[in-house]
């Protein structure tokens, strides 16, 4: 952790910078400190210098003191926006960052207020948690990294709405596809040996209505998940361009600094295995390709409960990666558009092109329990908006 502390003066009348310590890699240099507004209006910006020959990225973030830096406040600083994240480079780049602190600390005074701007390297966690709370007119969500699983990821409901939880999925390879003599095999799932070199982040649970309320705002919902059109949570069909269009996945990018994406399907696949080589992720198969009692563990089909529609989330056992709902509930776009024969020579990376359907994944609350498994394939046009989905992001 790298920090340059200021000393403010009389906050919300003068600011004065007394010391700039500056740091190797990264080296950080203040410019410029400015205030505006009054009251619940009061707008705090930080102008900075940058370089680190690592060109690692970065997040800059501020704490906050009252008592002179006796204590520092990690949490009070809330509402920033800016360059909350950077690319670093050997040269040096400019960047500002801007805090409404009459939001956070509205009509408040203190003589002995100091500021450090705190500039981390991104080393990633096992657990990627993106904080939307502040819905979906805000500049900037809070993100952080931990080793963990949360103890209460069940039990508050905050990861099934507020709060996007992602798992870290290291690369690797295995078998995609489901031999001949699975039940409820299709002869679009034929087994190729596919390789991952990339770890990546993949949603614990499928988006839900409220984190999309929470994100793009134009609907109102619950921990059920959010069934949109490719479209609206992409913003652009072609899959080698960034998401576009104000989409949901665009705002998230936009938002935190981080790259975010659908999974592709050789992604999602294995994700959902995490080392199993059965129908399903428990390790289990099927004994009838309709009403079957292993599915009934897994997820949301035709015949636990799928007639009456799409469950919260988070319902039925995870996988041993402890993702949720790979199998039923919604089906679930992947960035692949859709091709019926994927081959047996083996794939690195792969991701296919060249149709105008896209792949979706998992089965849904009103399907077969053969339409759930792990390498059951399906397609749908761009404008369905039938199927839901979950995110994945890039691992620094």
């Amino acid at each position: 952790m790298y920090k340059i502390k200021l000393i403010i003066v009389t906050f919300l009348t003068v600011f004065c910078c007394v010391s700039i310590a500056q740091n190797t890699a990264p080296e950080v240099e203040i410019t410029e400190i400015t205030q505006s507004g009054i009251s619940t209006e009061k707008i705090v910006t930080v102008f900075f210098n940058f370089r680190d020959v690592d060109h690692d990225p970065l997040t800059v973030k501020l704490n906050v003191s009252t008592d002179a830096g006796a204590t520092w406040d990690t949490e009070l600083a809330r509402t920033l926006s800016g360059d909350t994240f950077v690319m670093a480079s050997p040269s040096w780049q400019f960047g500002a960052i801007t805090w409404l602190a009459g939001q956070d600390w509205p009509d408040q005074f203190s003589d002995q207020m100091k500021i450090e701007i705190v500039v981390d390297d991104i080393q990633g966690g096992l657990y990627l948690v993106v904080d939307v709370s502040l819905g979906p007119t805000s500049d900037y969500y809070p993100f952080q990294f931990f080793e963990e699983e949360p103890i209460d990821l069940l039990t508050n409901n905050v990861y099934k709405t507020s709060k996007i939880i992602l798992r870290h999925i290291p690369s690797g390879v295995f078998a995609m596809g489901s031999p001949s003599f699975e039940l409820g095999h299709e002869s679009d799932e034929t087994i190729h040996t596919v390789t991952l070199t990339t770890d990546f982040y993949i949603g614990v649970f499928e988006v839900t209505q409220k984190q999309w309320e929470l994100v793009v705002g134009d609907f109102t919902g619950d921990s059920r998940p959010m069934r949109r059109r490719w479209d609206h949570i992409r913003g652009t069909r072609n899959t080698s361009s960034v998401p576009q269009g104000d989409s949901f996945i665009e705002r998230l990018i936009d938002r935190t600094g981080l790259i975010f994406e659908l999974p592709t399907e050789a992604q999602w696949e294995f994700a959902c295995r995490a080392g199993t080589t059965t129908a399903l992720n428990s390790g289990k198969n099927l004994i009838s390709e309709e009403n079957d009692p292993n599915m009934n563990q897994v997820g949301l089909y035709k015949f636990n409960g799928g007639n009456n529609g799409t469950g919260a989330v988070g319902a039925f056992i995870p996988n041993a990666w402890g993702l949720y709902d790979m199998h039923g509930n919604v089906s679930e776009w992947c960035l692949d558009e859709y091709k019926s024969n994927l081959g047996t020579l083996p794939l690195t990376n792969p991701i296919t092109n060249g149709s105008s359907s896209k792949t979706i994944r998992g089965g849904a609350y009103n399907q077969n329990a053969n339409q759930c498994r792990s390498a059951s394939r399906s397609l749908s046009n761009y404008s369905s908006s039938n199927s839901g989905f979950r995110i994945s992001g890039s691992v620094f």
